[in-house]
């Protein structure tokens, strides 16, 4: 879903329909051409374009923080490393696009044939086979912790590339396609494991210390990939231009907030692209439309909460609008957070709690995210 939007302009990635895997013993993974496809190239050529932008919009005159910016950009891109690859027509839907992607390709093609991370997913699934109804059993962060030697990076990479796109699937369609002779025990596991997340049953998804910040959400992908991410980008920059690493990630997620939510307005829920009247309903397909919001995204003036709706993101129901779209939002400024506090053992400390974020984003946008994000300050 975090990738979904974008690469369908970019790449043409989108949903898909999970495959059923045959039986096998052995994981066997080929790896990915190291030449970018002409798909990829437009895609990391497109989110560089968008994200310069931002940094020049934000910055302003300030030379400085608009390099930093853009250093930091560039980095965001090496580190998300998103790749495709074309699905046969034969195995999809005459509506669905012909490629399916992930972030962090490579790492996650390396972690899947770990020892390690493969009794992580089995102890995980059997957990879950195990609790299965339950609400709340156990939590995700203490959980994977717990199975990582109390390592929270470790614990932070597992959960963000194995469990990277919990509504769409589509990196495990992915991984299918680079692994044809891998276990189908291990993938159905992991499959299992992600619905479960997606189902928001039998685990809580966020670390204790933000239980009472983030709000009721299965999205848990706006946390953990923006949170990794920013831990890369922190670690890369080693100290310089620290800010940054927090604040590009959160800007990136801000604005595939935007361009997704107005891809879909005028509907009450989550477009179906199987449906026709869904799509033609929504401006998904419209390309040049999809295409200019995205190169040149615009931030509202002010969210107006709990009136009729006058920003360019908010389904004709208001209030349910108002959560999803802020609870997005929210977990991609506290993931960054979160992130470059691991890299950088401590700092910057704690995000703001969400009524405080709501009500200071909802009055500006544009001014939190200049005050709190190119100000030379973290986020706070």
């Amino acid at each position: 879903m975090f990738v979904k939007y974008i690469i369908f302009v970019c790449v043409g990635l989108g949903l898909g329909v999970f495959p059923s895997f045959a039986d096998d013993s052995q994981v066997v993974l080929q790896t990915l051409p190291k030449k970018l496809s002409a798909q990829e190239k437009a895609l990391g050529a497109g989110v560089k374009f968008m994200l310069n932008r931002r940094c020049s919009r934000y910055s302003r005159s300030r030379k400085e923080t608009k390099a930093e910016c853009r250093r930091a950009a560039a980095l965001l891109m090496k580190v998300l490393d998103a790749r495709s690859l074309p699905v046969a027509k034969k195995n999809r839907r005459s509506y669905e696009p012909n490629f399916v992607g992930a972030v962090f390709a490579n790492e996650t093609l390396a972690a899947i044939a770990e020892p390690g991370i493969q009794e992580y997913i089995r102890v995980t699934a059997d957990f879950v086979r195990a609790h299965r109804g339950g609400v709340g059993v156990a939590n995700l962060w203490d959980w994977t912790l717990t199975l990582s030697n109390q390592d929270p990076v470790e614990s932070l990479r597992r959960i963000a590339l194995l469990f990277q796109d919990t509504d769409a699937f589509a990196y495990l369609r992915f991984l299918k396609l680079l692994a044809p002779t891998a276990s189908g025990r291990l993938l159905r596991d992991l499959e299992i494991v992600g619905h479960s997340i997606r189902d928001q049953k039998v685990f809580d998804l966020y670390p204790t210390e933000f239980k009472n910040k983030i709000q009721y959400s299965r999205a848990q992908y706006h946390f953990y990939v923006i949170a990794y991410a920013a831990y890369k980008i922190a670690r890369e920059l080693d100290g310089r231009g620290a800010p940054m690493a927090a604040a590009v990630p959160f800007v990136f997620n801000t604005t595939y907030e935007y361009f997704r939510h107005k891809l879909i307005r005028g509907l009450d829920r989550v477009p179906d692209l199987s449906s026709r009247k869904d799509r033609e309903q929504t401006r998904l397909l419209d390309i040049p439309y999809t295409a200019r919001e995205f190169l040149y995204p615009s931030d509202p003036k002010k969210v107006e909460l709990g009136s009729e709706p006058t920003n360019p993101f908010l389904y004709n129901d208001a209030e349910t609008e108002y959560h999803d779209m802020f609870n997005d939002i929210y977990l991609g400024y506290a993931g960054a957070l979160f992130g470059v506090r691991l890299a950088n053992r401590g700092e910057p400390g704690f995000p703001m709690d969400y009524k405080r974020f709501v009500r200071e984003f909802s009055e500006s946008p544009r001014g939190f995210i200049e005050r709190h994000s190119f100000a030379g300050s973290y986020l706070k």
